[in-house]
This record gives structure tokens, C-alpha cells and sequence, in this order.
């Protein structure tokens, strides 16, 4: 998490993924372990997330 941090990567740390401070945008890539906010993340949002 401090390398992260250092390069300056958000990090949320919630396990509601899709509702945080800053969701993603329509063709942002992000990276989820939860089936749930990979779904609402390609099909509501836009934005582009396999499962991790």
C-alpha cells in the first residue's frame, strides 16, 4: 500500500468497490476481485475490469 501510495495511486480500501469517492469513468481500467462491482462496473459505468 506505501508503494501505491508513491506513485500516487488512489487507494480506497472498501469493499464496496464501486461506490467510492472517485468511481470510475467511462473507459477507465480498473481492477476488482468482486464478480459484482466487475458487472456494474463494465455495464453501468463504462469503465473496462476483469476479475483480479
Amino acid at each position: 500500500m506505501a508503494a501505491c501510495k508513491n506513485l500516487d495511486i488512489l487507494m480506497t480500501d472498501t469493499c464496496i468497490n464501486y461506490q467510492t469517492i472517485m468511481p470510475p469513468l467511462r473507459g477507465d481500467h480498473v481492477a476488482y476481485g468482486n464478480t459484482g462491482a466487475v458487472i456494474y462496473t463494465n455495464s453501468v459505468l463504462g469503465a473496462y475490469s476483469n476479475l483480479e
